[in-house]
């Protein structure tokens, strides 16, 4: 048998008669053999070992370029995610800062009223109060322009 035959084939099979078995191996693997180098195709001369190795050669082949390609649609699909998720963090972040402005703004207007409503009363604590509440709003409307200029 050749090394290729060697290669190619591979099988362990037993009898109940050892001594027949022994005998009757060397003739079941000639027959295999023959079968594989019979001719199929005339005209390149081509033996069924030979279709049966391109065969395989071309499944694998096959198998390659469909895993590549999975590979390529994985990647594909990856970044798509990540562009959904970065435009959904994106969103996020423009939602937080109306929500903060939004916040700020009705701090800004309460604490505006607390003002108007404690000039009403003209004693030395509420005027002290008002005073902070003058330093406090002039915070928060710095805050607030400042947030404007801010990228969202």
């Amino acid at each position: 048998m050749s090394e290729e035959n060697d290669q190619f084939i591979s099988f362990h099979v037993g009898g109940k008669d050892e001594v027949l078995w022994k005998q009757l191996r060397h003739k079941l693997v000639q027959a295999i053999n023959t079968f594989l180098d019979t001719v199929i195709e005339e005209e390149t001369q081509s033996t069924i070992r030979q279709e049966l190795k391109e065969f395989g050669t071309a499944i694998l082949d096959y198998g390659k370029q469909k895993l590549k390609k999975a590979g390529i649609e994985n990647d594909k699909i990856l970044a798509e995610i990540e562009l959904l998720f970065s435009e959904r963090e994106k969103k996020n972040a423009e939602t937080e800062a109306i929500k903060f402005e939004t916040s700020l703004k009705k701090l800004i207007v309460a604490m505006a009223g607390t003002k108007v409503i404690m000039r009403g009363s003209a004693g030395k604590e509420e005027l002290i109060f008002i005073k902070q509440i003058d330093d406090f709003l002039a915070i928060l409307r710095d805050l607030h322009n400042n947030q404007k200029s801010l990228p969202h």
